[in-house]
């Protein structure tokens, strides 16, 4: 016994998508759009320059607001410190600051 366990390849496919099939889905959307602007009779680098922009922005947004709640919860992991830290002790009456 103790021989190997075969895998069929499309079961091992079923976990997490290949990375050239997790890179065309956005590649076929950002394709559609430029397709959708020049059918309305804008040049093909402009429509091009319109997506790049457009998902810069969307890029800009979410680290903007990631960034943001990253120093909220700095701030309040800070706060929650300094105040266990001001604490005084009972019998000796100083802090742990």
């Amino acid at each position: 016994m103790g021989g190997r366990i075969e895998i069929p390849g499309r079961t091992r496919l079923m976990g997490v998508p290949p990375r050239p099939l997790a890179a065309s889905a956005p590649a076929a959307a950002v394709g559609h759009a430029v397709v959708l602007l020049e059918r309305n009779r804008v040049p093909r680098g402009l429509s091009v320059a319109i997506v790049s922009l457009g998902i810069a922005a969307v890029v800009a947004l979410a680290i903007v607001a990631l960034v943001t709640a990253v120093v909220d919860q700095t701030r309040s992991a800070s706060d929650r410190v300094g105040a266990h830290l001001r604490v005084e002790d009972g019998r000796t009456g100083r802090t742990g600051a």
